[in-house]
């Protein structure tokens, strides 16, 4: 009695194993994926809010800054304003109501810069108050 084996016999014997042996890795690979995608939603819950609060805050800090953007321009164009006009008036000579002019123009300015400085103690003080609370 002979058995013969044709080539394409043993080729496709060989492919099945190999078929079988790579369904066995890619079942451990999916199992291994599966734990680690568990492991990953459980660091996303637990980090999720603390995320939440910090874009938060980053969008109080960008409204803060450009309401204070604002507040140094305009106090800037009064500074460039009273510049512009002691340049036009220095050659006509000052008077009184150049004068009351120029000191409410500085007055703005002040008070632009006093807002900003008072402003910023607001909120140093209001972070400095929700760390105690944490604490």
């Amino acid at each position: 009695m002979q058995i013969t084996i044709q080539l394409w016999e043993v080729l496709l014997l060989v492919a099945v194993v190999a078929f079988a042996i790579a369904m066995v890795y890619l079942v451990r690979a999916l199992k291994r994926l599966g734990t680690t995608l568990d492991k990953l939603n459980d660091v996303i819950d637990k980090s999720g809010e603390p995320l939440v609060q910090i874009v938060k805050s980053a969008e109080e800090v960008l409204k803060d800054t450009a309401d204070i953007s604002g507040r140094i321009s305009r106090g800037a164009e009064g500074v460039e304003n009273i510049i512009n006009d002691v340049m036009d008036k220095s050659n006509q000579g000052l008077s009184a109501a150049n004068i009351v002019k120029y000191g409410m123009y500085g007055y703005e300015v002040f008070t632009t810069f006093s807002d900003i400085l008072k402003k910023r103690r607001e909120k140093k003080a209001e972070k400095a108050e929700k760390k105690r609370r944490k604490q």
